[in-house]
């Protein structure tokens, strides 16, 4: 009974509460140890000349520029220690003598859960610039490579001395450590070169004994994605391990692609020297013998106190590890102690340091608190302060989703008692040092966030912008910048783009937890798809072109986004492999999403019984790459390359959006992982697209586990189980195979293969939890994968497309959860080659999807995507307006800073070796940002009831028009005209006792979505106050959306359509804010309220409302000569003033104001109709005491639309042209733009008089009419002039007879030459009298004319033009 009743009692020390006594059994009295003297190395010999130069990395490619140094942020040169509480613990009273110092509880342990909350606040930490100093190792690597500086894996380059130091890690009698003069160029280096064991993810560390002369020394990590640069300030930190990252490394020896490089450049102009001592690669396992033999449990999982001992060197006390206690009070008392030996306190002030340690809570609470001991450090309680607070309103404000269930409201963020672990004594009041309890594991729902790596990260995000604000309040001398790094970018992808580039694009993530908008983002580049390195700042943009790659190459990339505050956690992996050939393109879609705990690890806590986690232990371990690491087209990037084909990469989000079109790829891979049917493995929009792929012809290869579930299970909707059977070709027949050996079919297309070996939950990928069973459906569908031990139904199936379609090959389980990479290409290969055999061959092509006509606000960009089938190699040549557009020639068109020139008709003509097919023109306008205009307004000075349909839940309401309210004391409105004090009055529920609505709509007009609505709201209420009478809470309501029809309240019967809200003048109903989506009212938690998501976000003593409305208004003097009014309003309230009321609607979103403040944003919200109403709302059946006095009055309703309009352009410009003099001559223009276009001609330059059309002709032109003409274009939005267009003006040739000759016989001979035409020619003897004689058409050439004379004694000729 002894040690049962000690174990409940080291439980309950954890319960924050009153209950507990004033010194709790986390606190031991050991001394602080003596702190050992500055150490300072004598000057070494001479560097030799200058070698690499800093920044050089270990390759490059196109024209990018290397930029790999650890992120520079809110916490850069500060040194943050950290500590995760409890662990495996040696104790003699046990047998097996190890335990862990908590129970299990909820599905989790502390021991561990605390270590996997430091792995977060590490990362992050990192990534803000902190050098970061952990107390229990971070990551899970249970391989270790130690190297000191004689050992044999490290080589020195140039100049190096050894030093004399009595402190140093190794063995007594090694050499202590080497150092080397620092330069501005690199001239001395070592390289650390361990043989790795296992190919994987390895922590690495460095050891380096800190002193005076010490600088910001520069270790080059050598990895497989390149190589990172990490600089730590060792004038601040050193004698222990201090952490430099966590990097992929393969298995072996390789100092290229493996390694530490110590380097002597100089980074700033702090110290004199570097230190080579050693370093860690990985974990280990425990292996610290306390007399008991060692733990067998990972390093990590082992209580702080092994950790220390383990990284102590020779000179440093075992004191800083063991003191007066038993083990268990050695872990209280060791990392304080280890903070004050790693610290160098002579170098920074207070705030260049600081240290947190992590525990979860017990007691019967929720939320967060941050501890304060007896004997405090400097700053403690501040610091304690303001971590549990932002924790707690970080995390309150985050919600549900995407947590599981939302955080608890929590009004106390401290809490003070007897904790050795933060005793300032320890730590010889070098820092300020806190532990944050995170939240209360014996709360089931606090368990359940703390069990989710969203809300681990959250948690250490929010402990982070505490750790910020207190480096930027309390450091006067060199604040930290209040700047929080960003989430991380979402939705990238990556797509060639041909000639050796590939195209990266993404979108910019949302800001959330108290995290702010990136202002950068940084690209990381792989080989593999796991080591990425050698980081490319590229601003604030969200596409990127990576140019003059190698083809025939895997290429892998993930996005960061960053700001002032530090470098976001990363993008999901995509990849792209660019072919030397035209050859078919796969595409890779991720469209495993799933994030959560239903899939965490399992641990077991078998004393002395360690297991890697699996799927059976008793508690979850918080690992999130073990559940997702987002990282998969690796997996199956590798498996297509080694069938020599290329392949780009998304996400499913791209697909679904648009932004990536399925017909420009011969085979499409679907990769659902193990999203399950609360994630939607596929969407109905991404049914849509996929069906549409697939009846053109399009070829895919899906797998997943739980998909099969989701879309054909007894959940599944007939619209998915339709696209199941007739798409993919396959039924439903169980939801879990319970087996993880797949076995090709005899007489599928696998035949032959071995069996694939799935991962459940202990192969090191992620569990596939729940392997699909299913049943081929229909013709040309075949078994293609079994199940071994498993007889009714199939682990996959083939479909060869005779029946209509495209070609399927369907998985029951995650392609890349496939253990062996062998597998995986064989598997794959047979796949492609299956698929690939269904394409036809020799087809021209077809356009399949046309660009899509839009509208782009001036300067910004516009994207036209087009699809085509047809056999590869299919070539795209954009054109604008008919004209080919040069370099334009991939499947997409992007245009950035799009001005009016640019609008006009944008296609694509594709081509190959059989044909050609164009597309139908897009027409993309520039626009300019839209304006108000005003379509409805009412002032009241009437009485416009003919204006609006009021609509009444009971006789017992009414409004008032054209109703003077000055008579109850009440000012005129703002805006009002001349002071005018007409409004509406609302009044309900006067008489009979029921709750009672009525609104008010337009009765005519349309009110388009993008819109604001704007009037003034005066709530009157029945007193005393604050209190108010009987009947006194009676709320305004206003919303858009609705057909018109209903009345808008919440309640039984209710048909409240559109989004609205609602709120109450004197802030004592249950609700005093409403946010609602028809006859949904939005609760805590939904993140509508922008007063949070606490459970006060609806009334009004909630923070955000006290803050804006103060509150103290009374009623009018007016009202006051009846006593029942007396008193003054609550802050938070909005009654007794003028409040203008502001909705604005832009697509589905619609947005609530009063006075300016935003109060709730209702995103994609069920808007079913295009009016907008303003109304008044008795929700309580209670009458007024004092009815006289409970009203609402409205006034001054402006209602505006935004108008987008165009500025004009030109489709089509004058043509020049060339004219005979007397001819005429017409220019013609063709636009576009907003109506209606103005024209003005102008010749020259000049304007030409009445020349206002969209043509322009000139009569009779003559010689000084030849110039340029041009068309001013204009309109409401703007202005465009054409180009000018030339018209030259030939002169006639004169018109003369070359010859006058009579001929024998009483014949005559003309020959006539000039301006080619038709002529008469004339004969006379007078001169006066003229007849016709012939007529005659006139060439290039003279024209002969031959006819009868006259006689006469003299005949006259003439030619003149034929009328």
């Amino acid at each position: 009974m002894r040690y049962l009743m000690f174990r409940l009692f080291v439980v309950a020390s954890l319960a924050l509460t009153p209950v507990l006594p004033a010194s709790e059994d986390r606190f031991v009295d050991d001394p602080p140890v003596p702190q050992s003297p500055d150490w300072c190395e004598p000057a070494p010999p001479p560097a030799p000349g200058p070698a690499l130069s800093e920044g050089r990395p270990s390759y490059t490619f196109g024209a990018m520029a290397s930029a790999t140094r650890q992120p520079q942020g809110a916490l850069s040169g500060r040194v943050i220690y950290m500590n995760a509480g409890h662990g495996w613990t040696y104790d003699a009273d046990f047998t097996p003598p190890w335990r862990l110092l908590r129970g299990n509880l909820n599905d989790m342990n502390e021991d561990y859960g605390n270590v996997d909350q430091m792995n977060f606040f590490g990362m992050y930490c990192f990534n803000a610039g902190a050098v970061v100093v952990p107390f229990r190792p971070l990551g899970q690597q249970t391989n270790e490579v130690v190297l000191d500086n004689d050992s044999s894996g490290v080589v020195f380059a140039g100049s190096w001395a050894n030093s004399s130091s009595t402190k140093f890690y190794g063995s007594s009698g090694d050499v202590p450590y080497r150092y080397a003069s620092l330069a501005d160029a690199e001239s001395a280096t070592a390289t650390y070169t361990p043989n790795i064991p296992v190919a994987g993810h390895y922590p690495v560390y460095t050891w380096a004994l800190h002193g005076s002369d010490r600088c910001d020394q520069l270790y080059r990590i050598k990895h497989t994605g390149g190589e990172s640069q990490v600089r730590i300030p060792h004038y601040l930190v050193g004698a222990g391990w201090v952490y430099l990252g966590e990097y992929y490394f393969n298995a072996g020896s390789n100092p290229a692609s493996g390694s530490v490089v110590i380097s002597n450049l100089r980074g700033s102009a702090t110290g004199s020297v570097i230190i080579a001592d050693a370093i860690r690669f990985g974990n280990g396992m425990g292996a610290t013998d306390t007399g008991g033999g060692g733990s067998g449990y990972p390093r990590e999982d082992e209580s702080n106190r092994y950790w220390i001992r383990s990284s102590l060197g020779q000179g440093q006390s075992s004191s800083l590890y063991d003191g007066t206690g038993d083990d268990e009070s050695d872990s209280w008392s060791a990392p304080p102690k280890m903070t004050a030996e790693m610290n160098r306190e002579a170098s920074g002030d207070l705030f260049k340091r600081a240290h947190i340690g992590f525990h979860s809570n017990a007691g019967g609470g929720r939320g967060a608190v941050g501890l304060i001991t007896g004997t405090p450090t400097p700053y403690q309680s501040q610091l304690a302060l303001l971590t549990g607070k932002e924790v707690n309103e970080d995390m309150a404000a985050l919600g549900a989703p995407p947590l599981e269930v939302a955080w608890t409201t929590r009004t106390t963020h401290t809490y003070s008692g007897s904790y050795s672990e933060i005793t300032g004594t320890l730590f010889n009041n070098e820092m300020a040092a806190t532990i944050v309890e995170v939240a209360f594991h014996d709360s089931v729902d606090d368990a359940k966030i703390m069990r989710d790596a969203k809300g681990r990260a959250a948690i250490a995000r929010s402990v982070l912008h505490g750790l910020v604000r207190f480096m930027n309040t309390y450091d006067t001398n060199s604040p930290a910048p209040l700047a929080f790094l960003p989430e991380p970018p979402v939705n990238p992808r990556a797509i060639s783009s041909g000639g050796g580039n590939i195209t990266l694009t993404w979108a910019a993530p949302t800001s959330s937890g108290g995290s702010q908008s990136p202002t950068n983002y940084v690209i990381y580049r792989s080989a593999d798809g796991y080591g990425f390195g050698n980081p490319v700042s590229v601003g604030n943009v969200t596409t990127y072109t990576v140019t003059n790659l190698p083809a025939n190459t895997d290429h892998y990339f993930r996005i960061a986004a960053a700001n002032a505050g530090g470098e976001s956690m990363p993008s999901e992996t995509v990849g792209c492999r660019v072919s030397s050939t035209n050859g078919p393109v796969v595409l890779v879609v991720n469209a495993y999403d799933r994030l959560d705990r239903t899939s965490n690890l399992r641990q077991d806590t078998t004393r002395q019984g360690w297991v890697a986690p699996d799927s059976t232990g008793a508690i979850e371990r918080v690992w999130p790459r073990r559940v997702n690491s987002f990282d998969y087209v690796a997996q199956h990037g590798k498996a297509i390359s080694a069938h020599g084909m290329a392949f780009d990469s998304c996400q499913n989000e791209a697909v679904a959006n648009g932004q990536v079109v399925l017909a420009n790829y011969a085979v499409v891979i679907w990769a659902c992982g193990n999203d399950s049917i609360a994630q939607e493995t596929i969407s109905a929009t991404e049914q849509s697209r996929l069906a549409t792929y697939l009846l053109a012809g399009g070829a895919m290869f899906v797998s997943g586990a739980d998909l099969v579930t989701d879309l054909g299970g007894p959940a599944a909707s007939t619209a998915d189980r339709n696209f199941l059977q007739n798409y993919l070709h396959t039924t439903f027949v169980s939801s879990n195979s319970a087996s993880y050996t797949a076995t090709a079919h005899a007489n599928g297309v696998f035949a032959g293969n071995a069996n694939a070996i799935v991962d459940d939950g202990s192969r090191g990928i992620y569990w596939a939890q729940m392997p699909d069973v299913m049943q081929p459906a229909g013709a040309g569908a075949v078994a293609a994968v079994s199940y071994s031990g498993v007889s009714s139904g199939y682990a996959g199936i083939q479909y060869d497309g005779s029946a209509g379609g495209g070609r399927v090959v369907l998985f029951g389980f995650p392609f890349e959860t496939m253990t062996a990479g062998a597998t995986r290409s064989a598997y794959m290969a047979d796949t492609l080659t299956f698929l690939l055999s269904g394409i036809p061959t020799n087809q021209p092509p077809q356009i399949v999807a046309d660009p899509a006509s839009t509208r782009v606000l001036q300067g910004g960009t516009v994207v036209l995507t087009a699809a085509a089938s047809g056999t590869p190699a299919l070539n795209y040549q954009w054109r604008f307006n008919g004209t080919p557009i040069a370099g334009e020639t991939r499947t997409s068109y992007t245009k950035s800073n799009f001005q009016p020139v640019h609008s006009g008709y944008y296609d694509v003509v594709v081509t190959n070796t059989f044909g050609a097919d164009t597309s139908l023109a897009a027409l993309v306008e520039a626009t300019v940002a839209p304006v108000l205009q005003t379509a409805f307004e009412d002032l009241f000075e009437t009485n416009s009831s003919s204006r609006w349909t009021v609509r009444k839940s009971s006789t017992d309401t009414r409004v008032t028009f054209n109703y003077d309210y000055s008579p109850y004391g009440i000012p005129s409105a703002p805006g009002s005209t001349g002071g005018s004090t007409r409004g509406a009055k609302f009044e309900a529920n006067m008489a009979n006792g029921v709750v009672a609505a009525l609104n008010m709509s337009p009765s005519s007009g349309v009110f388009p979505a993008d819109c604001k609505l704007t009037y003034y709201l005066w709530m009157n209420a029945n007193g005393q106050f604050p209190a108010g009478g009987t009947g006194s809470t009676q709320h305004g309501t206003v919303g858009m959306g609705t057909t018109g029809t209903p009345v808008q309240w919440i309640g039984t019967g209710s048909t409240a359509d559109g989004a609205w809200f609602a709120v109450d003048g004197e802030g004592q109903g249950a609700i005093d804010f409403y946010a609602c989506n028809g006859t949904t009212a939005f609760y805590p938690g939904s993140g509508v309220y922008m007063a949070g998501t606490a459970s006060d976000a609806r009334d009004n003593l909630s923070a955000y409302y006290t803050a804006r409305f103060p509150g103290g208004q009374t009623a009018p003097s007016a009202q006051l000569s009846d006593s029942r009014q007396a008193g003054s309003l609550e802050a938070g309230t909005i009654g007794f003033a003028w409040r203008q009321i502001m909705l604005t609607r832009q697509g589905s979103t619609v947005e609530w104001f009063i006075d300016g403040h935003k109060i709730a944003s209702v995103p994609e919200a069920s808007l079913p109709g295009n009016k907008f109403f303003i109304g008044y709302w008795d929700s309580y059946a209670s009458l007024s005491d004092n009815t006289n006095m409970s009203f609402g009055m409205i006034d001054n309703v402006k209602f505006e639309v935004y108008v987008t309009n165009v500025p004009p352009y030109i489709l089509s410009q004058p043509a020049s042209q060339s004219v005979k003099e007397g001819a005429s001559a017409t220019f013609t223009v063709q636009a576009g733009g907003t109506a209606t276009l103005g024209y003005q001609w102008r010749f020259n330059g000049t304007p030409i008089p009445a020349a206002t059309s969209s043509s322009f002709m000139r009569n009779s032109v003559q010689a000084s009419d030849a110039g340029t003409y041009s068309v001013l274009i204009t309109n409401m939005a703007g202005t465009v002039t054409s180009s000018g267009a030339n018209l030259a003006v030939a002169p006639l040739l004169p018109l003369k007879f070359d010859v006058a000759e009579p001929l024998p016989g009483g014949q005559l001979r003309l020959v006539l030459s000039g301006e080619p035409g038709t002529y008469d020619i004339l004969s006379s003897t007078n001169l006066v009298h003229w007849t016709l004689w012939t007529n005659v058409v006139l060439g290039a050439q003279p024209a002969e004319i031959v006819g009868p004379t006259t006689n006469a004694v003299l005949e006259f000729y003439r030619a003149k033009s034929t009328p």
